[in-house]
């Protein structure tokens, strides 16, 4: 019989909810949304929080299962480690 492989539970540090993201609350997009480049700092920072993953990827042989999120002034992302 096969065994299942135990998927690990995918791990964020550092996530917050909406409502504790001061660009969140604070900043009105002044761009419309344009499908250009990002021109206003709520779109970019928006766009930013979009391209964090959700689910275990697999980077350089090796799967990452814990991301963690490094937040600027803002609360924007600066970075992610893993």
């Amino acid at each position: 019989m096969k065994e299942k492989k135990k998927e690990e539970k995918f791990v964020i540090e550092g996530f917050l909810p909406d409502e504790k993201i001061w660009w969140k609350k604070n900043l009105k997009c002044v761009c419309n949304n344009s499908n250009d480049i990002h021109h206003c700092k709520r779109c970019k920072y928006q766009h930013q929080e979009n391209c964090v993953p959700r689910k275990s990827f697999v980077h350089l042989g090796k799967t990452i299962t814990k991301i963690k999120i490094v937040r600027g002034k803002d609360d924007d992302l600066i970075c992610i480690e893993y």
